[in-house]
């Protein structure tokens, strides 16, 4: 895995519903089984089927471990879900893992992916110089203000 900086950019699966609330701002934070991420890491949100999109970004603030047999109910609803779901979701963890969404951003239009390229199982590392570098550019295109 690359190392992680301030300035990497990851492309993440995420469903469609959980995609629109992120984007919304009233889901605050993402919940992942296993995630190598840190503060300041700049998400890409790809919205899973039906939509096969990227539709916004954003980037993440804290990174906490969430104990799989007692989630925090706070943080649980501050990611529309709760401690319940979150057992069911982390289920043979030790903890997981919560993301906290700050400044989200809507794309002033949705990104598809190439032909023959699928959104990531959960997460990858974007690689601008490299196999990415077209739709970093896209991605760049679609966050400019329409004229």
């Amino acid at each position: 895995m690359p190392p992680v900086t301030r300035d990497s950019s990851v492309l993440m699966s995420i469903h469609e519903e959980w995609a629109t609330a992120i984007l919304s701002g009233a889901k605050r934070w993402e919940f992942r089984r296993r995630c190598g991420l840190s503060p300041g890491t700049h998400i890409w949100i790809y919205a899973t089927a039906p939509r096969r999109e990227v539709v916004g970004d954003f980037t993440v603030g804290e990174v906490r471990r969430v104990s799989a047999r007692r989630p925090d109910p706070h943080l649980a609803r501050a990611g529309l879900s709760t401690p319940t779901d979150l057992r069911l979701y982390f289920d043979g963890l030790t903890s997981g893992v919560a993301l906290q969404v700050t400044r989200p951003r809507r794309l002033s239009r949705g990104v598809r992916l190439q032909a023959g390229e699928s959104g990531p199982q959960s997460y990858r590392f974007l690689d601008p110089a490299g196999r990415d570098r077209a739709l970093v550019r896209r991605l760049a295109e679609a966050n400019l203000p329409r004229a």
